[in-house]
């Protein structure tokens, strides 16, 4: 009797274990991927300005939703962040519906007067440089839509960029309302300088 139990004991052994080889890996959720980007380049950010160490917060700057439900949202460095650095970051996240997952970003110092559409062919993300603006118009494809600017970046709504190789127009837009200029002919990834608005 002992030995028939050592057999089926093996047995069920051998078959959990089959299982397990060939059950996929669970991915890191979202949070857990926005959070281990910034850890991670603050890391590299400290190395770079020699400081004993970068800001790891960050907040939301935009969301979108394609049509086969796939979900890009935009995470960038918080500047409120009492630790001083030239660097800042953006990190743009994908969470496919069947579970598949990815991302990428960037780091730099948000200066100059150029505004910047940088991505790949599905979202572009935008930078504003050291314009002090609280939003953007963006006009093209036969539309015109105002998205938030949230610490220099801001996520360009899929409308402008899926299936749609036309230049845009983005006009930025100060916290009071008035326009502070405007770029034409903008096809992502590029830049170009911001054409400030007569006053």
């Amino acid at each position: 009797m002992k030995r028939w139990l050592g057999i089926v004991t093996m047995a069920a052994a051998v078959l959990l274990a089959g299982c397990t080889a060939d059950k996929p890996q669970q991915q890191p959720g979202r949070d857990e991927r926005v959070a281990k980007y910034f850890t991670n380049t603050a890391k590299d950010i400290a190395t770079k300005e020699n400081i004993s160490a970068a800001p790891v917060t960050y907040l939301p700057a935009g969301q979108q939703i394609a049509k086969d439900g796939t979900e890009f949202s935009l995470w960038v460095s918080d500047p409120s962040d009492p630790t001083k650095i030239r660097s800042h970051c953006y990190y743009l996240d994908e969470q496919q519906p069947d579970g598949g997952a990815g991302g990428y970003g960037g780091c730099g110092a948000l200066d100059g007067r150029d505004i910047s559409l940088g991505g790949d062919s599905k979202l572009a993300v935008g930078s504003i440089g050291e314009w002090d603006a609280a939003s953007v118009r963006i006009t093209g494809n036969g539309t015109t839509e105002t998205i938030p600017i949230t610490a220099g970046y801001f996520l360009v709504p899929l409308t402008f960029t899926v299936d749609v190789d036309e230049p845009l127009t983005l006009t930025l837009i100060d916290k009071s309302g008035a326009e502070l200029g405007t770029v034409t002919g903008l096809t992502p990834p590029g830049s170009a300088e911001l054409v400030p608005s007569r006053r």
